[in-house]
């Protein structure tokens, strides 16, 4: 997909947070660079819009020092989460759970 976005210079936009589609983005970056579009991996809620709320509540709020953010997905990881966290980057479609029972991964 990114590849068929540098081609006819289209905004990337990725919403998974798995470490593959940041390195893979990012060895594209130059090529991203010289066509003027952007590659954004992690769009989703876990690294992106935590990162702008954060900056957000720092200009608000300029003295504080510490920032704790914690979320929920509701019935448990999902199974490209867990795939990741296992050094297993190939262990699922992003976006749909294991074929465990719900709330696993399978």
């Amino acid at each position: 997909m990114a590849d068929a976005c540098l081609r006819t210079r289209t905004h990337y936009l990725d919403i998974t947070g798995e470490i593959g589609v940041f390195e893979a983005l990012s060895a594209q970056s130059r090529e991203a660079e010289a066509a003027g579009i952007m590659l954004l991996p992690g769009a989703g809620f876990g690294v992106v819009p935590s990162d702008c709320l954060a900056a957000h509540l720092k200009r608000r709020l300029p003295t504080a020092t510490h920032l704790a953010l914690a979320g929920s997905l509701g019935d448990g990881p999902w199974r490209g989460d867990v795939s990741t966290g296992h050094g297993d980057h190939h262990g699922g479609k992003p976006g749909t759970r294991g074929s465990g029972s719900p709330g696993t991964a399978g």
